[in-house]
């Protein structure tokens, strides 16, 4: 098996310190994260848990290469980048806020328009830069208390609609 042949991933997301709860990421047109049979984004408390999780939603497990990396989205650092720092050098900021955007994506969740205009101008320049303190100087319109209301509204429509299995 190459890296090319990986379609699938699993996902950690720590959603407060000290607490890990994993997903699933799929390299696919839809759904892009794990979505169960009745319309809930899933999570799991253990890492080996994703192909029972997988099976009871009917996945079927033959369509998926797991890659050995797991992603990790760190939401306590990156409220914390987000509210006081300037630069994300590990481009942690982005790579959340995109899979959030997928997530509601496959739920059907739509943003507020002014929080989608704010985050996807926002991501626009994560894209191709690690430094953005001068966007917030740069873009008078668009704060960063402006992304925090659009990252927070982001992560409370995805959580009210996750279900934990256990």
């Amino acid at each position: 098996m190459s890296y090319a042949d990986e379609n699938a991933w699993i996902v950690a997301i720590i959603p407060v310190v000290g607490v890990e709860l994993y997903s699933c990421t799929f390299l696919s047109e839809k759904p892009r994260t794990l979505i169960s049979k009745d319309g809930y984004y899933l999570m799991f408390q253990s890492e080996d848990k994703y192909k029972e999780v997988l099976s009871n939603e009917g996945y079927n497990l033959n369509e998926y290469v797991f890659g050995e990396n797991i992603y990790v989205f760190d939401i306590p650092r990156v409220t914390y980048l987000l509210s006081m720092e300037e630069y994300d050098p590990s481009a942690e900021i982005v790579e959340l806020l995109n899979y959030l955007d997928d997530c509601r994506l496959d739920l059907n969740i739509d943003y507020p328009a002014n929080f989608k205009k704010h985050l996807f101008d926002f991501c626009d320049h994560l894209t191709f830069e690690k430094e953005y303190g001068e966007f917030f100087k740069n873009n008078t319109n668009i704060t960063r208390q402006n992304i925090l209301d659009a990252y927070y509204w982001c992560l409370g429509s995805v959580m009210s609609r996750t279900k934990i299995v256990i």
